[in-house]
């Protein structure tokens, strides 16, 4: 920190949700143009802005260093430096894109590259013939009116879109919080995309085709779509011939040099994306709730099963534990697949970008750039390098698979409640007005954990259709996979966020019933106490093989008044009726005691929640909905 602060000029301060090293307000010092920042991805989370800035040191000299903040004192895995050369920005790109830090524990290399300023804003989805609409551009008026440093033009081009260049990226974010604080938008949507200028590649295409693409970007006529896919046989072409009638000056660039896997493999990536934000949430509300219930009854002493016979104690928390390391495990796998995923980017017909080559006359770079840009406008760090037609089958493999660990984990849960509920130890949620069985009125059938039991057994054999379909690739591709894909992709994150649903219905309402645990415990807790008994005895002068020996008379008897008679066990009874233990009555309310049966378990469980499950719920906090939703459940 002192090395940082030796420049008096320079402050570390922290900017909505930023840290930032940048120069004091008192510096006479204008800021670079926006084509000297860098943007550095897969920095490890534990990495801080002093690290950081002493890494983009080595390139040249700095302007300003940005850190993304995460949740418990983490960064989000990335950042921006702002250089004064554009020198600099090519010798930070060229030297360390693509390399790994000694420090990281990702196992990812480093994504640097120039940084795209998101200046431009389109406000979409106004309906047409509403007041609101009138409403909302009222309000942006009187914005753009009092804040004319801001923005460079504003146009509002017809009834359903407004459009807003601003004049830097700090200026656009300033407006998104205002809009998000002030305005009402009404079911309106945001999107920010790039300056016109970093669109630009070469290709003659007009403003005017650009204009009317974007007008129509939400006229989608489905009815026509359909009816043209009934002649054409082909959902890709159907819509290009859609769209184009409405675009009739843009419609011969659509779709130039792609091909149908350029537009249904990257929407099926991003899906898979965005699916994965929505289910990894939920998965952790499961975590944060279960942890909590751990916590609870950490502990409360429980009879411990191997086999399905009774152990050694353990503690209801304990127990708990051993489902949440396996939700904490499916957690990190789902979550580097979903770290893994890669754009397929713009590849064309057999993955050699050949037309689109044709498009740019032979410059591979422009070809390079083009896929790197639609990469990154949808949010992708990378796209896969090499594909044929379509992205790696394997990755759908993968994907499926992480929810399949998932339903098993949910299964092996799941299961135990149901054992559980049988021996009357613990009950899922059950409603007053609930009935359990259609003839047996008494019933509280553990429904709920059945019904993850099932879905999960579904999803977990879902695996096998994107393996096998990854299997049969050939070539280049075949189009055997695309039906399956549909079904399989689709249906596997169905069943998982289903399974996430119901369980995080179960654990906010599971009852725990300490008396029948305890009756439980009594019925083979003097069999366990009789090492400790032995002990005991030998510590007051006892012979260990005479009270062994003892010991092993009274058990069998007791054993055989359990299981001819059906009688409770009365080893105690048997043991306090012998005069040879009369040296040690006064023990045995202490050596009988269930809680020193348990062992380190409540201190496990207290590590646990803290070194693994906390990091885990305060990466999803803001995120995380802790009462499930009461809909069917």
């Amino acid at each position: 920190m002192a090395d940082l602060l030796v420049d008096m000029d320079y402050a570390i301060m922290t900017i909505n949700s930023q840290i930032v090293y940048k120069p004091t307000n008192q510096r006479d010092d204008p800021e670079p143009d926006n084509d000297r920042e860098v943007y550095v991805g897969n920095l490890p989370q534990h990495y801080t802005i002093e690290k950081f800035v002493n890494f983009a040191k080595k390139c040249g000299s700095i302007y300003s260093v940005r850190l993304l903040k995460g949740s418990g004192g983490l960064n989000k895995g990335f950042g921006y430096i702002m250089y004064r050369s554009l020198a600099a920005v090519e010798i930070a790109i060229d030297t360390y894109n693509g390399t790994f830090l000694t420090e990281s524990d990702t196992n990812k290399p480093l994504i640097v590259q120039k940084s795209l300023r998101n200046t431009i804003m389109m406000i979409y989805g106004l309906s047409r013939g509403n007041n609101n609409k009138y409403y909302i551009r009222t309000e942006i008026n009187y914005f753009v009116i009092n804040h004319p440093s801001l923005l460079l033009k504003f146009e509002c081009e017809d009834d359903t879109k407004l459009f807003i260049s601003f004049k830097s990226l700090k200026a656009a974010q300033i407006f998104k919080k205002k809009l998000k604080d002030t305005f009402n938008l009404y079911g309106a949507k945001m999107y920010y995309f790039n300056d016109t200028e970093n669109w630009e590649l070469g290709l003659d295409i007009t403003d005017q085709q650009l204009k009317e693409l974007r007008d129509n970007v939400d006229n989608v006529d489905f009815a026509a779509a359909a009816e043209e896919e009934k002649l054409t046989r082909h959902d890709i072409m159907a819509h290009v011939h859609t769209y184009a009638a409405c675009c009739p000056t843009a419609g011969p660039i659509i779709h130039l040099g792609a091909t149908s896997c350029d537009i249904g493999d990257n929407a099926d990536l991003i899906v898979i994306r965005d699916a994965f934000d929505i289910l990894l949430p939920k998965l952790a509300g499961c975590v944060k709730t279960l942890g909590e219930f751990a916590n609870e009854h950490r502990h409360l002493a429980t009879l411990g099963f191997t086999h399905f016979q009774p152990a050694q104690l353990t503690t209801v928390g304990k127990r708990a534990c051993l489902w949440l390391q396996d939700l904490i495990l499916c957690e990190k796998n789902i979550s580097r697949v979903r770290a893994d995923l890669k754009f397929r980017g713009i590849k064309g017909t057999t993955g050699t970008q050949a037309s689109f080559l044709q498009l740019f006359n032979g410059d591979y770079n422009k070809v390079r750039e083009l896929d790197n840009r639609v990469t990154r406008l949808v949010g992708f760090p990378a796209s896969y390098s090499v594909t044929g037609q379509t992205y790696p089958r394997i990755v759908d493999a993968e994907v499926v698979s992480s929810l399949s660990i998932l339903g098993a984990a949910a299964h092996k849960l799941c299961t135990d409640l149901r054992l559980l509920a049988g021996m009357n130890e613990i009950g899922e949620p059950f409603e007053p007005t609930q009935i359990g069985s259609s003839a047996m009125a008494y019933k509280q059938n553990p429904m709920r954990s059945e019904r993850v039991c099932s879905i999960a057994r579904y999803l977990m054999n879902l695996v096998n259709n994107p393996l096998s379909t990854a299997s049969v690739q050939w070539l280049e591709r075949t189009l055997d996979d695309s039906a399956n894909r549909r079904l399989c992709l689709s249906e596997a994150f169905l069943a998982a966020d289903s399974i996430m649903l119901t369980l995080q219905n179960i654990l906010e309402g599971l009852s725990v019933f300490p008396k029948v645990i305890s009756r439980n415990i009594e019925k083979v807790l003097p069999f366990m106490a009789t090492e400790n008994i032995i002990i005991a005895m030998v510590k007051v002068g006892g012979d260990r093989q005479v009270c062994h020996e003892k010991i092993r008379v009274l058990s069998l008897e007791a054993a055989s008044t359990v299981r001819l008679e059906g009688k409770d066990n009365d080893l105690l009874d048997r043991i306090v009726k012998d005069p040879y233990f009369a040296p040690i009555l006064d023990q045995l309310p202490h050596l009988l005691d269930p809680s020193t049966f348990v062992g380190s378990a409540p201190d496990q469980v207290e590590h646990f929640l803290r070194e693994e499950v906390q990091p885990v719920v305060s990466k999803y906090i803001s995120k995380i909905k802790t009462t499930a939703t009461k809909l069917d459940i």
